[in-house]
């Protein structure tokens, strides 16, 4: 019987948590606010200090890291001119694979 309370009292906690969960999301999905804009000029990556955040940079060009190991385990990788065909201003099969994915 203390069992089943005890799941009982779980399972309305949980039901808390996720109603207050849903009723943040809504005020955001009504709020007129644009998304973040999380895109830089590629010359603050050249200066940006990676250590700040906790990321180790495992290569970079004359822009900044290529790719590196970022906050919560994510890996990240900044595409380079070498990701490009030889002479080619189209998107390499792998950009247009990470586009698609995301899209």
């Amino acid at each position: 019987m203390n069992d089943e309370k005890t799941m009982i009292q779980l399972q309305a906690a949980t039901v808390a948590v996720l109603h207050r969960i849903a009723t943040a999301l809504e005020a955001i999905a009504l709020s007129k606010a644009p998304a973040p804009n999380f895109v830089r000029p590629i010359s603050e990556y050249a200066e940006f200090d990676f250590n700040a955040i906790g990321a180790k940079v495992a290569a970079h060009d004359r822009h900044g890291p290529t790719s590196g190991a970022a906050t919560n385990g994510r890996a990240a990788r900044r595409p380079t001119s070498s990701d490009r065909p030889s002479g080619s201003r189209a998107p390499s099969a792998r950009m247009k694979r990470a586009c698609a994915t995301r899209a």
